[in-house]
Parts: C-alpha cells; structure tokens; sequence
C-alpha cells in the first residue's frame, strides 16, 4: 500500500493540525475510556503509576514507569463517535498515525521517511496481542515537549473497528530496554475484552 501522496499529505496536514488543537485534548479518564472501550488493563508486574505530564504534542490519559525508570509507557484511548467514524478508513488510520508519530517527534526525520517507518503488525499478532482489527508501530527520536526524561518512542496504535484507536507509546533513553519493556509485558498489559 502506498503510504505518502499528495491527497495524503494534505490530510496529514489536516489531521495535524486537529491533533495538536486545543480541543483534541480533551480526553477521558483512563477508566472511563476502558468501559466505554470494553478494554482491560493490567498494570505489569515492577511498574509504578505516574500522574500524565500536559504537553502539546500529544495528550494522554494514563501512564506508569518500571521502578527503575528505565522505561515509561503512556496510553491514549479514543473512542470512535459519528463525530470520528470517518477517520476508520485504513487509508485514514495510516495518516492519523503519521501525524500523531510527527508530532511527538524531535523533527529531524522528514516525513516521507517517517512514514516509511510505519510497520502493520501482523494480524495474527494484533489479534492475540490485542483483541484488535489493525495496528501500526513506529520508532523515532521524540520532542523535549512530548518528554524531558526520554528520547526515544516506540509508539504502538492500535484500532477496533467501530470501537476505539489507541495509542501505547514506550518512551526509553537506550532503544536496548524496549526488550526489558518487552519481556515485562506491556505489549500485553491493554487489550480488548470483546
């Protein structure tokens, strides 16, 4: 599929200039989300709880830090309304997700690299990991807005048709810990119930 092309690029503008809005900031709680969402989370074993940091880059309803502080993951959920039910086209999901990964970005990647980083998760993957329809990762160096203590993201988002998007972002100083992140399960710790 190709990714980037000019009806792309100007939805991509489009998108981020929504994401980065005021308004689109304005986001639930995590637990109301989850319910809404019909999503359980577990919050993995040697994680601690932390209070979401405001930034412009991109808000956030929940996140939680190993005890080491070697990693933190932040999770958004969105849950799909008629206001949004427009942007569950693929074609959508994949220009959303550029500019949301942009957007968090330190800006040194140009964009059409960036969105050749853009990997689908393989659907079996997405479904056992998940509970999910379709999911994208991503990996790039990360604004000081987005966070002062990490440089590096490995951004998951993750899509139920007709339910909610959702973004898990694994923020890390040395890409080597996202096998720590990994291996304590965090790709794991939110999925879909139904």
């Amino acid at each position: 599929m190709k990714i980037f092309n000019y009806q792309s690029f100007v939805y991509f503008i489009l998108i981020t200039l929504v994401v980065s809005h005021p308004g689109y900031g304005q986001i639930r709680s995590f637990e109301e989300t989850l319910k809404i969402a019909k999503m359980q989370f577990k919050l993995p074993e040697g994680c601690v709880e932390l209070t979401p940091v405001a930034n412009k880059s991109m808000l956030y309803s929940y996140s939680y830090q190993d005890t080491s502080a070697k990693f933190e993951v932040r999770y958004r959920i969105d849950p799909i309304t008629e206001e949004n039910k427009s942007l569950e086209s693929p074609q959508s999901r994949v220009t959303t997700a550029l500019a949301v990964m942009y957007n968090i970005s330190d800006k040194s990647v140009p964009i059409p690299e960036l969105a050749k980083r853009i990997a689908k998760v393989p659907p079996e993957m997405t479904k056992n990991e998940y509970n999910a329809d379709d999911a994208m990762m991503s990996g790039q160096k990360i604004t000081d807005d987005f966070s002062k203590e990490y440089t590096d993201s490995f951004v998951v988002y993750i899509h139920k048709a007709g339910v909610a998007n959702v973004w898990l972002f694994v923020l890390l100083n040395n890409k080597e810990e996202l096998k720590n992140a990994l291996q304590r399960g965090v790709m794991s710790a939110l999925k879909f119930v139904e």
